[in-house]
């Protein structure tokens, strides 16, 4: 099982706090969100994409001031 990956498009980092770094933030803000569904939310794709879009906007505007696209995708195996 594989947590979630973030990928950062057109957002900048700078020495006090890298890139990498406020990118591991937005994974485990993404993985927190998961974390905090209930079971059955965790059974519907459309609850667990919206719930960690969310969550890792929220956390976005607090590391750079603005909201950046998130595209959340859930992969079932």
């Amino acid at each position: 099982v594989s947590g979630p990956q973030v990928r950062g498009l057109g957002l900048a980092g700078d020495a006090e706090y890298p890139l990498d770094d406020a990118l591991d933030d937005l994974a485990e803000e993404a993985e927190n969100a998961f974390k905090r569904l209930n079971g059955d939310d965790r059974e519907i794709d459309e609850a667990i994409e919206s719930a960690i879009s969310r969550a890792v906007k929220k956390a976005a505007f607090r590391i750079w001031e603005r909201k950046p696209v998130v595209e959340t995708t859930v992969l079932r195996i």
